[in-house]
């Protein structure tokens, strides 16, 4: 019950079919269950601290060990509930900044983080003890990562840089935050395709409602850095839609990544008309509810939705020249903006 209510209080679990409820929390909910299995998708943050902790990290007291603690805590209650943590695209984002090798040993270590003793996680969550002992560590050889065939591109990523260097190509040409908003959809619906995470993060990060050093700045370095997370979001979407037989939660501690999946997904529970209607008043939010601001948006998201394959669109037809093509033009325009700063 202890960690449970750490959990909660972090809000670090996520269920799609219940985004804002709090019955993934509830240990006694995956005794009984429809699935094959019950698997969570980590972020990199989450990966990051389980190999902070199988390397020994002293976890301090008070709010300064905080983090490692609700992530012992994290760990134990998966181990409790027979969840499979799974670091999904964590290793394409290190490779991405640290390089294969480095990736592979660090992957190496999860697995060792993976199988440690329950009971460990639960009482560095609990503050009895206040680092791992080396010799409760399960040895892993490195190499799973070396063996694998990795693609030089992921399209997720591509998709979800390309949209933000666009929104922010925009955004120099001095118009207002909601404007970028507009002219980037109809961009998106002539240009390119639409990609939920992205849009919606960006949405939130051009809105009376974002959040703090969601995008840190418009350098190439945080412009990456924010194109992976939403990459989380598209890859635990992707998951939950490959197949049904498995239920994939998300844990995450980014308040913004959370804030996006609250408003990317349609409820199990929820319409299509009651999804739009949710995203109505989440605008309005957004954007003020004297004016129409939000409800212009809505109305093109809706026109895009409906007209997905309108002939109108270029991607429709488009070979693999043809994004690329559009890619390096995007690339172009927010290099030029990059250098004018």
């Amino acid at each position: 019950m202890i960690v449970e209510q750490m959990l909660i209080t972090d809000d670090i679990l996520l269920n799609a079919s219940d985004l804002d409820g709090e019955q993934q929390y509830r240990l006694v909910n995956y005794q009984l269950h429809d699935f094959e299995k019950i698997a969570c998708l980590l972020d990199r943050n989450i990966v990051t601290d389980l190999v902070k902790l199988i390397r020994g990290a002293h976890i301090p007291d008070g709010a300064a060990g905080q983090s490692l603690r609700v992530v012992a805590g994290l760990q134990a209650f998966l181990n409790a509930a027979d969840i499979l943590s799974d670091p999904g695209l964590a290793y394409n984002e290190f490779m991405d900044s640290a390089g294969l090798s480095t990736a592979d040993t660090e992957l190496a270590l999860f697995r060792s983080a993976d199988n440690l003793d329950a009971n460990i996680y639960l009482d560095i969550a609990l503050g009895l003890r206040s680092s791992v002992p080396p010799g409760a560590v399960p040895h892993f050889e490195s190499g799973e990562l070396q063996s694998k065939t990795i693609p030089p591109k992921l399209k997720p990523f591509e998709r979800n840089i390309v949209t933000i260097k666009k929104a922010l190509a925009i955004k120099a040409s001095e118009v207002t935050d909601y404007q970028v908003m507009l002219q980037l959809t109809d961009w998106l619906f002539e240009k390119y395709m639409f990609t939920p995470p992205a849009f919606f993060f960006l949405c939130l990060y051009l809105s009376n409602g974002r959040i703090s050093r969601m995008l840190k700045s418009h350098e190439l370095k945080d412009v990456r850095n924010a194109a992976w997370d939403l990459c989380f979001l598209q890859h635990w979407y992707d998951l939950i839609k490959r197949d049904q037989n498995i239920q994939w939660l998300a844990a995450t501690r980014d308040r913004a990544i959370r804030e996006v999946a609250r408003i990317m997904f349609i409820k199990n529970s929820e319409s299509e008309a009651e999804y739009f209607e949710r995203l109505s008043n989440v605008f309005k939010l957004f954007w003020g509810v004297k004016n129409r601001n939000g409800m212009e948006l809505l109305e093109r998201i809706k026109s895009f939705q409906s007209r997905i394959d309108h002939p109108q669109r270029s991607i429709v037809c488009a070979d693999s020249h043809y994004i690329e093509q559009l890619s390096k033009e995007v690339d172009d325009e927010y290099s030029a903006i990059c250098t004018r700063s």
